[in-house]
C-alpha cells in the first residue's frame, strides 16, 4: 500500500520509517525536498520513502496520515485540494496552549474534521501514544494497543492493519464519535507521561477475557 504522511515530526516520521520497513511505500509530503532534515529521514526510512509534493500526495496514496498540531489540519486540508479514495488517519488531538482539549463532550476533533472532508473516510488512531510506542510496540512481549473508531467498517480495517503490521494489537472501539473519549484518553496519556511518575515510555494496553473462559 502507498501511505502519505504529512508532518514529519517525531510521529510522522516514526509512523513512516516503521511503515516502509515494514514494506509499504510512504511519500512523506514536504515543502523543501532539499532540507537536511528531510534526506536525512529518507535515508534512515529505506528505499520504499520518498517525498511529494502536499497538493500532490492523494493522487498516490490510499491513505493520508495526519500527524501535524491540530490547528494546521485545515490548512493542510486545503492544499491536498480533491482527496480522491483516501482514507484520513487522524493522529492529531485539539489541545490548546495550557494542555487543554479545546473540542469536547458533544464533538471531537475527528468529527470536525469528517464535517469537512464530507465523503472522505476519516479514522481517528495513534493518538494516545509517544513516538517512542510508535517506534516500538513491544513491552516484555506484549504489543501496545492501538485505539480507533471511525464511521466507516472498510476504513477501520484498513487502518487495523496498517497498525498491526508494524507490531500493534488493533482495537476498534466503534463510530467516530468514539474519538470524544480517544481525545481525552490523550490528555490522560499526557498527564501521566509527562507530569506523573510514569515517563514517556508507557503506552496503553486492552486485556479481555475470552467467553469460552468464564464458562
Amino acid at each position: 500500500m502507498t501511505i502519505g504522511i504529512i508532518g514529519i515530526g517525531r510521529v510522522g516520521a516514526t509512523l513512516g520509517k516503521r511503515w516502509a520497513r515494514a514494506g509499504h511505500k510512504v511519500l512523506f509530503g514536504v515543502r523543501n525536498p532539499d532540507d537536511p532534515k528531510v534526506k536525512a529521514l529518507l535515508e534512515d526510512a529505506g528505499t520504499n520513502a520518498c517525498t511529494e509534493r502536499i497538493d500532490e500526495i492523494p493522487r498516490f496514496t490510499s491513505a493520508i496520515v495526519l500527524a501535524v498540531p491540530h490547528a494546521a489540519v485545515a490548512a493542510v486540508i486545503a492544499q491536498m485540494g480533491n482527496l480522491r479514495n483516501n482514507v484520513l488517519v487522524d493522529c492529531t488531538n485539539p489541545i490548546s496552549p495550557g494542555l487543554r482539549l479545546s473540542v469536547g463532550h458533544s464533538s471531537s476533533g475527528a468529527e470536525q474534521l469528517a464535517g469537512v472532508v464530507k465523503d472522505i473516510p476519516v479514522v481517528k488512531a495513534f493518538n494516545t501514544m509517544g513516538f517512542e510506542t510508535m517506534d516500538n510496540p513491544d513491552f516484555d512481549g506484549m504489543p501496545a494497543t492501538i485505539f480507533l473508531c471511525g464511521d466507516h467498517e472498510r476504513a477501520n480495517e484498513l487502518v487495523a492493519g496498517l497498525a498491526r503490521d508494524i507490531g500493534f494489537d488493533a482495537v476498534t472501539t466503534g463510530p467516530l464519535k468514539h474519538a470524544r473519549y480517544l481525545e481525552p484518553m490523550a490528555m490522560l496519556w499526557i498527564e501521566m507521561a509527562m507530569h506523573g511518575e510514569f515517563g514517556r515510555d508507557m503506552a496503553f494496553r486492552l486485556l479481555r477475557r475470552d467467553a469460552a473462559d468464564d464458562a
